[in-house]
């Protein structure tokens, strides 16, 4: 009976407890726009269902607060600020101070570790110090032989698809992204174009639903309750291949690193040449044998990059390739532009790709109207002001790109396609109006890289194909996953030019 009596006091004072830290929430958050929302359990089941409506109900309620820039949802007990008018993303991400990934990122822990994306303090300013050299201008313009040779190993694939009438093409970019990155920064391509299924793309694509639906599920972020659940099961598994993939490249890698670096240390020219063609992981290994990383950083960085170097990049280029489709118009003046590029430059370089005008300027317009990562999170370090609303220590907030990148006021008629609003730079455009890859301090390493990879793969598709769809795009039906994707796929037929 004592013990009875114990236990229901100590249930009662968790209670009291998490009571008292509601209602300070609720106080700190009663002056910012918010949802009407129903308490203790607060907009959670406006937000359960598929990530599809997730996502629909997200931008509807973020469009219908568009006057005030910025909106508090909650989540059970946690409420979260959306910001998405570009004064108020300045005040978030121009802050040096705010520099911490809000809690949703904890959720990628299992996964991710505390790598580069989840990282914060002096482990993420190690980390993006010594990441930043394997995006040097030399070993970018070298890995362009890479993203040629997988591009047209991409389009011999699409020959096979000619004739056949509209196909997804997600599958076969997804495949070319995934040999891109692992050839490219960790120094050997899994092949994935020749081989098709990808054990490690499924694994990709069922983790990062498992992580989505615990995200909007309050009751699944405590882990021991999240193990216990059929998806903390299934998620386990996913890991253990992930992991073993990723151990798998480092043990190749670093043994194949080894024998050159013994090979290679009386040769100083040598040495030169090869810190020229170095992949990433190579970057690593050199901290990694130098003892000033252990080995679990190491394979946090690792799958940090191959899931942001390949996911990202292949919804960006199948985003593209459906309003290259859809816009016949646009079509014929991108495949002018290429056929001239062509013409006139024998080997591809990053300065030459730059004449790429128009195509960069589709490549941003699709970003804009679905950008890859749709939103960003950070945790307020310190009490501060977005605008004139104040917003306490420790509280979450979310920088919503796919919203803030249709306001009316810096894009006319936001939701037009319309690429050449990107030829003519606006002078009086804010830097945090149109953030694709982020800004400010933890904005996107990999960005150069990508847009690389999106011209080089892209530039050759229309060069060698013309584009069709009969999709619309209200049957785009975006999802919201940690990448922003079509949920019924990118439907094209392919022709010969």
């Amino acid at each position: 009976m004592f013990a009875g009596v114990l236990v229901t006091f100590i249930v009662l004072g968790c209670f009291l407890n998490l009571l008292r830290k509601y209602m300070k929430l609720l106080s700190d958050c009663r002056h910012l726009p918010c949802m009407k929302s129903w308490h203790i359990i607060g907009d959670t089941p406006k937000m359960v269902g598929n990530n599809r409506d997730f996502y629909k109900c997200i931008m509807k309620s973020v469009e219908e607060h568009r006057e005030h820039g910025l909106l508090c949802l909650w989540f059970g007990f946690q409420p979260v600020v959306l910001v998405f008018k570009d004064k108020y993303v300045h005040d978030v991400i121009g802050n040096t101070k705010h520099i911490e990934k809000s809690f949703f990122y904890k959720l990628l822990a299992p996964w991710l570790g505390n790598g580069l994306l989840t990282s914060t303090g002096s482990k993420w300013f190690k980390s993006r110090k010594m990441l930043t050299p394997s995006f040097h201008y030399n070993i970018l313009n070298n890995f362009l032989i890479v993203m040629q040779n997988q591009s047209n190993i991409l389009c011999e694939k699409l020959d096979k698809m000619v004739g056949k009438g509209e196909f997804n093409i997600r599958p076969h970019i997804t495949n070319f992204a995934l040999d891109t990155i692992t050839e490219t920064a960790m120094g050997k391509c899994v092949n994935a174009q020749v081989n098709e299924h990808s054990e490690y793309i499924e694994s990709v694509n069922r983790i990062t639903d498992i992580i989505t639906y615990q995200s909007k599920s309050p009751w699944l972020w405590p882990d021991f309750l999240f193990n216990l659940h059929p998806y903390g099961k299934e998620a386990a598994k996913c890991l253990k291949y992930l992991h073993d993939f990723t151990d798998k490249m480092i043990e190749e890698r670093s043994a194949l690193y080894l024998k050159n670096s013994k090979k290679k240390s009386d040769n100083e020219d040598g040495d030169t040449q090869r810190k020229k063609t170095m992949a990433f992981l190579d970057t690593l290994l050199d901290y990694f044998h130098k003892g000033e990383i252990d080995k679990k950083s190491l394979r946090e960085e690792v799958d940090t990059f191959m899931f942001e170097g390949h996911d990202t990049t292949a919804a960006g280029i199948t985003w593209t390739l459906y309003f290259i489709a859809a816009y016949p118009d646009v079509q014929k003046k991108l495949q002018k532009e290429v056929d001239d590029f062509y013409e006139e430059n024998d080997e591809l370089t990053l300065q030459n790709l730059k004449k790429l005008v128009y195509l960069e300027c589709v490549i941003k317009e699709v970003q804009r109207l679905y950008p890859s990562v749709p939103s960003i999170g950070r945790l307020a370090a310190e009490d501060f002001k977005i605008g004139h609303h104040e917003v306490k220590k420790g509280t979450p907030v979310s920088i919503m790109i796919s919203s803030l990148h249709r306001d009316p006021q810096n894009f006319p008629d936001p939701d037009i396609f319309d690429p050449d609003r990107f030829l003519l730079e606006d002078p009086d455009m804010s830097s945090h109006a149109f953030i694709p890859f982020s800004a400010g301090p933890r904005n996107c390493i990999g960005q150069r890289f990508a847009i690389l990879e999106e011209k080089v793969a892209i530039s050759r598709i229309i060069q060698r194909f013309n584009l069709e769809t009969t999709q619309t795009i209200g049957e785009l039906e975006p999802t919201l996953d940690l990448v922003l994707k079509p949920s019924n796929g990118i439907r094209i037929k392919l022709s010969h030019r």
